[in-house]
């Protein structure tokens, strides 16, 4: 049975798209989150009602934590749905235009 040509070349390209991604989330909306976290405190939208602090705890997990598991590899799949999470209510409940 012959080898397919293509398998060496996926593993670092979906390295590359976990690694890139992950940063990305995590240095433009997590770590601004974090570094100006009484600022965001004001600013965030509370889409549910449950308070700003309610709101922003979840958004700093999903765009900081999360990733953080992601780019080291560990618990992946556990980490990928609140990141979905947070995205899909930013964009059905926050900015649906």
């Amino acid at each position: 049975m012959k080898q397919n040509d293509a398998s060496p070349r996926i593993d670092p390209g979906l390295f590359f798209l976990r690694l890139t991604g992950s940063l990305l989330l995590l240095y433009v909306h997590g770590l601004p989150k974090v570094l100006h976290f009484s600022e965001e405190l004001t600013r965030i939208e509370d889409p549910f009602g449950f308070g700003p602090y309610a709101s922003l705890i979840p958004a700093i997990v999903a765009e900081v934590i999360c990733p953080l598991f992601i780019i080291a590899g560990v618990y992946t799949r556990l980490a990928c749905p609140p990141i979905i999470a947070v995205l899909l209510v930013a964009m059905l409940a926050v900015h649906p235009n």
